[in-house]
């Protein structure tokens, strides 16, 4: 059997791309039409060489799930089950996906489970490294609707934009990460090499050191206590956010402090007003009611104070009460989605507003992260400037001192 990798239309028009095992490119191909895809390309591939153990490529098929990843295996079964293939025969052909390589083994469970007779969101349940707990109900309840296809295109979409969002604050945190290394590092090398080397003048020149070289020197001939007491405070430090996170009224106390925290409580609210809207809206059109919904909705918040106050919402919601009122007067979302909520609600268009608001408050929150990355650099650039700077300069004080107690 040969390794063909293929490029092919689906029926919409839509291009998917993987690998297929046939006797021959006339098998492969007879293969992908009979799956209802027209090719375009079939060539052979090579069998990939054995990877030894210094190919550092740990792991390789053993289940870890990247956000990529992820989404890659969100879009591409979107794609082929809109081309209307059966779900276990797009399982398979995501095997051969080069983006789910390392997570094979989890693909190939739930195809698995899905040829044995389980619907796609009970094989999605029991394997949470896929999808998360509320992405699974989402997709439970479009199999009631038969819009699986168009719903996980929809939430492909949405952790399409969570990954970008998350690659943006990556790299705006890069060149911070960068600054303070490469300070802590110049202070090390003052403190270990440089600082030791001036001992000697003072020595010569019969005077006490100034006192920052006196400091720096007395760390360095207690380096090994302060390492002990180092990884006491961080070993002791660990095992109390250990015990922390088991004490559900402390999780709760902290989260609420996060949201009324200056400058990043309002990011927070933002993140979870764009999730809540999100999540809900897949949820509506799904055509899933509004207090089923809400009750999934409830178990994506992250932040346990939201998530609390989210139950509230529902309880609000059930007597009668409305959803636009009910977010505003438990602080859900900012005051302007709460307007579009109330609209949505009046023009019976709730789903699409609340995607818009997602992506409203998601763009949001993009800009002020930005605006806080170019305020930090700046910043941190300084106050390393500073530090170094004052240390460097103590040093040379040091050495001009005496150097005038040595011409006197």
């Amino acid at each position: 059997m040969s390794r063909f990798a293929y490029q092919a239309f689906t029926a919409k028009g839509d291009v998917v791309r993987g690998q297929i095992e046939a006797p021959s490119q006339a098998d492969a191909l007879q293969q992908l039409r009979a799956a209802g895809l027209v090719a375009f390309q079939a060539a052979e591939t090579k069998e990939p060489r054995k990877r030894s153990f210094w190919s550092f490529d740990f792991g390789l098929g053993s289940g870890r799930m990247t956000e990529s990843a992820r989404l890659a295996f969100v879009y591409e079964l979107g794609i082929l089950l809109r081309a209307q293939l059966p779900t276990d025969q797009a399982l398979r052909l995501l095997l051969d996906q080069s983006e789910l390589r390392n997570s094979a083994s989890l693909v190939r469970s739930v195809s698995e489970s899905v040829s044995a007779g389980k619907t796609l969101g009970e094989a999605l349940a029991d394997h949470t490294e896929l999808l998360s707990e509320h992405e699974t109900a989402i997709i439970r309840a479009a199999e009631h609707t038969g819009s699986v296809a168009e719903t996980m295109l929809q939430l492909a979409s949405s952790i399409r934009r969570r990954l970008e969002l998350s690659s943006q604050i990556k790299a705006a945190l890069t060149y911070p990460v960068i600054l303070l290394v490469m300070s802590f590092l110049t202070i090390a090398i003052i403190t270990t090499v440089l600082v030791p080397n001036l001992l000697p003048l003072f020595d010569g020149a019969r005077t006490d050191p100034p006192l920052l070289i006196r400091i720096m020197l007395l760390l360095q001939d207690n380096i090994d206590l302060l390492a002990i007491a180092l990884l006491v405070a961080v070993g002791s430090l660990w095992a109390l956010w250990r015990r922390a996170k088991k004490n559900a009224r402390l999780l709760a106390k902290r989260d609420w402090l996060m949201l009324r925290a200056p400058l990043f409580g309002h990011l927070i609210v933002r993140a979870e007003a764009a999730r809540i809207a999100s999540v809900l809206a897949l949820l509506l059109k799904s055509g899933i009611p509004l207090l089923q919904a809400l009750s999934v909705v409830q178990r994506a918040c992250k932040n346990r104070a939201v998530k609390t106050a989210f139950s509230q919402v529902v309880e609000s919601v059930a007597s009668g009460g409305s959803l636009a009122h009910a977010f505003w007067q438990f602080s859900i979302m900012p005051q302007a989605s709460c307007h579009l909520v109330a609209v949505g609600e009046e023009a019976n268009r709730l789903d699409e507003l609340l995607m818009h608001i997602a992506q409203m408050n998601e763009a949001a929150l993009q800009q002020k992260l930005e605006r806080l990355m170019t305020l930090l650099t700046p910043v941190l650039t300084l106050l390393m400037g500073l530090l170094v700077g004052g240390l460097i300069m103590s040093v040379m004080r040091a050495i001009l001192s005496v150097n005038d107690l040595v011409i006197r």
